[in-house]
Order: structure tokens, then sequence, then C-alpha cells
């Protein structure tokens, strides 16, 4: 994986697409980070829509759902550090088949 990618969506469709480069250290990720670092890149890229609002985050890798249900303490220490950043937001991760979400795979 090279890049990754984060989109806005509301009910009418798109607001805002973003994608990031990954530097040479972040490749090296396990891809349960990388797919983390995505929903940090995307919610402080987005923090003027996310702060103080509701979001869900839809994601079509299966494991990020059962670790943001999980206690901070119990994560790997670098998935943590991600999770810390997030906490200020009031966010949910659901998980989505990534054949209904093809925008996921188009961005990063």
């Amino acid at each position: 994986m090279r890049g990754l990618g984060a989109t806005l969506l509301q009910s009418k469709g798109p607001v805002e697409y973003r994608n990031k480069i990954l530097s040479e250290t972040e490749r090296r990720y396990s891809n349960i980070e990388r797919e983390t670092l995505s929903i940090v890149y995307g919610l402080e890229k987005f923090q003027y829509y996310a702060y103080g609002r509701h979001v869900t985050v839809e994601t079509d890798h299966k494991p990020l759902e059962a670790i943001f249900k999980k206690h901070l303490s119990c994560a790997q220490p670098r998935i943590a550090r991600m999770m810390l950043r997030i906490q200020k937001y009031d966010v949910v991760i659901k998980y989505v088949p990534g054949k209904e979400i093809p925008l996921a795979d188009a961005l990063s």
C-alpha cells in the first residue's frame, strides 16, 4: 500500500475527498495500523465537519470495529496512540463489506 484516502459523505453524496502518500515508515506499518492511521487522517483533515458532531466511520476492515470497542490499554502502543488522537471525536466505527463501498479502494 502506497497511500490512503478518506471521503466525507453526507446523505446527498460526497462533500470532500482527501488522500495521502505514505512515508517510508508508514509503509512498514501493519495493515491494522495503516487502517487506523487512515481514520485518524480523515478525522483530522475533516475536523471542521467532524468535531462536535456524531460521526460514523465506515471501513472495509472488520478488525477495526472490534479494536475500537476494547479498552485503550489493550491495544498495541502505536494503535493506542492513534486511538488517543481519535478520542476527541464522537465517532463510531462500522464495518461495511468492501463491495458496498467502492470508494475505499479507489482513493487508496
